[in-house]
């Protein structure tokens, strides 16, 4: 895991890497679908989520925040409080940079191809349900009242708002 955490925080392949401007996890390279997200038929990678995608920094947020009490417990308490600066630094950059007020959810993905990504999917229900939520707890309950209104169906949540370019 260490391993892992320091591989990122170097950048591997495909863009992969942690923005030493904000300490968000960063990723995609043309022509290649990186996340669960993602499609691609043939040559087209038909929902392209390169730049900083929300479920992916909820995670990122919760792999530093674990491994951070896991070197605690086993008595490393200098890269414990490394580690735990750095998730702190995740977390008021992902405060920042992924709330769009004026939806009152979070953008799909920040810093991409195209801007800031506004489309509303059910992947920033991560940022609330993982054992560390990244998202400020103030705006739990607007996050949930969105993706329940616009996504929730009697099957599951759909992928993409009604409405949304790309809907089908």
């Amino acid at each position: 895991l260490r391993d892992i955490v320091a591989h990122h925080v170097r950048g591997t392949r495909f863009g992969i890497g942690v923005d030493p401007e904000d300490g968000l996890l960063r990723q995609g390279e043309v022509g290649y679908q990186l996340t669960w997200m993602d499609a691609k038929v043939d040559d087209w990678v038909v929902t392209p989520r390169r730049g900083k995608a929300v479920e992916i920094n909820a995670l990122w947020y919760n792999a530093q925040r674990l491994l951070a009490r896991w070197e605690r417990g086993a008595g490393n308490t200098e890269a414990a409080d490394q580690l735990d600066a750095a998730a702190d630094r995740t977390r008021a950059s992902f405060n920042e940079r992924f709330w769009y007020a004026e939806g009152g959810y979070l953008y799909d993905v920040v810093d991409g191809e195209n801007g800031d990504d506004p489309a509303l999917r059910p992947n920033q229900v991560l940022a609330i349900s993982l054992p560390h939520p990244v998202l400020d707890e103030s705006r739990w309950r607007q996050v949930l009242d969105v993706v329940t209104r616009e996504l929730l169906t009697p099957v599951g949540l759909r992928s993409l708002a009604p409405g949304s370019p790309g809907y089908a």
